[in-house]
């Protein structure tokens, strides 16, 4: 059988669909490859909240998948772009500004639209024309002869600039550009995301040292933002009381900042001590603390001894400043307590109420007219775990008020 005859148009016809055969082909397995990259870096690059933890990855991958050797991330603050990461430069350069309207990257910024730049060092020019300055104090390529600086936004919002430089002329293509268009809002999102997660960290700790974790934990709350006022729990606790004593007379000796400070210093010595023995601060009352033990009285009663050891140094710290001594007292009770948020839908704060209170504050009260400076109830002495590791000292019975009857007081101390 003979091979079909083909005319010579018919040839070029067959020529032209192989050839766009071979086209279509060829952009598909661009488009593949395109697709692969951008899954690859979307996958890698969502996987973490942690700011640092992103910008390496994102180098890291920009290298692997495209081997850019230089690059950087700004972020938006407002009417600057700030060097937030930056690899392969030997300045990295991190903490570097640039104003939004200036230069490539500031242009880039300000116009929300790539840039592709080539030839640069026979383009300074034109750079400068288009940009303004064609020089910038950032961690570039002194030899940069291409550059892509792209901007990273999120809907309307911009989050920075990405830029990448190479000391090749055409370094970069208009595939390079294509999928980093495509690539950049995943990169947005994602920083976006780790930057906002970011504030939300920033904001719990703040609101930690308002609200303890320990008080929401006690409330069984993650977070402030969801307790409610009434949110409350019961439980038996040990309060600490501790107050300087005399603090009044001593204050009119300094100015307003001094006793501020003065105070300050104070607390900065006794609150770590709180926290290291199970406690939290519920609240600072002046220059009195008082403090809340969720755990055994006796973490109450480490904690008011260590502070008392703790007062010597402080005392000697504070004589070289012209100081004069002081001292405290502290009481510590055990008892039903009630935890909870109170006030209004305006004004809300958590706070602890409950007899345990009171008796604990009477208790650091009555250590005025007692030769001690810790004093603590029967309940807690009752409720040591370890109580032969203390000197424990009965002081009889003290009327407390708001008490019909008197309660059995005891000074402790460290058994020698």
């Amino acid at each position: 059988m003979s091979e079909p005859v083909f005319s010579t148009e018919i040839k070029q016809q067959m020529s032209e669909n192989q050839r766009q055969i071979d086209q279509l082909n060829e952009q598909l397995s661009r488009k593949t490859d395109e697709i692969k990259i951008i899954q690859t870096i979307s996958s890698e690059i969502l996987n973490t909240l942690d700011l640092e933890v992103l910008f390496g990855n994102i180098m890291a991958l920009m290298h692997e998948v495209f081997g850019f050797d230089y690059c950087m991330i700004l972020l938006n603050e407002g009417s600057l772009l700030r060097v937030a990461a930056s690899h392969g430069h030997d300045d990295q350069g991190l903490g570097i500004t640039v104003p939004i309207g200036k230069g490539v990257v500031g242009t880039v910024a300000q116009r929300r639209k790539i840039m592709r730049m080539m030839g640069l060092r026979t383009r300074r020019r034109y750079v400068q024309k288009v940009t303004g300055t064609d020089t910038e104090a950032l961690p570039t390529l002194e030899d940069a002869d291409s550059q892509i600086a792209i901007p990273l936004q999120v809907k309307d919002k911009l989050v920075g600039v990405y830029v990448v430089e190479s000391e090749k002329a055409n370094a970069f293509n208009a595939l390079d550009e294509e999928i980093l268009t495509i690539v950049s809002n995943q990169v947005a999102a994602a920083i976006d995301n780790a930057a906002a997660y970011r504030e939300l960290q920033l904001l719990a700790e703040a609101n930690s040292r308002f609200v303890p974790r320990e008080f929401l934990r006690l409330l069984q709350k993650e977070s402030i933002t969801e307790t409610e006022l009434n949110d409350q729990t019961e439980g038996k606790m040990t309060v600490l009381f501790s107050d300087i004593r005399d603090f009044t007379p001593l204050s009119e000796s300094m100015t307003p900042a001094e006793a501020f400070a003065f105070v300050n210093d104070y607390l900065g010595t006794m609150a770590p001590i709180i926290r290291e023995h199970g406690g939290f601060i519920d609240k600072y009352i002046g220059d009195a603390i008082m403090a809340i033990f969720p755990g055994s009285p006796q973490d109450a009663v480490a904690a008011g001894l260590k502070m008392e050891e703790s007062l010597q140094h402080f005392n000697q710290h504070t004589a070289t400043a012209g100081k004069p001594p002081i001292r405290i007292g502290i009481g510590i009770h055990t008892g039903q307590l009630v935890a909870g948020i109170i006030g209004f839908a305006d004004r809300l704060e958590g706070t602890v109420i409950g007899d345990c209170v009171n008796t604990a504050s009477r208790l650091e009260g009555a250590t005025k007219d007692l030769p001690v400076s810790l004093l603590v109830s029967e309940t807690v002495v009752e409720e040591l775990g370890d109580a032969a590791k203390y000197a424990i000292d009965s002081l009889g019975e003290v009327e407390i008020k708001g008490k019909k009857e008197k309660l059995k007081v005891y000074g402790i101390a460290p058994r020698s």
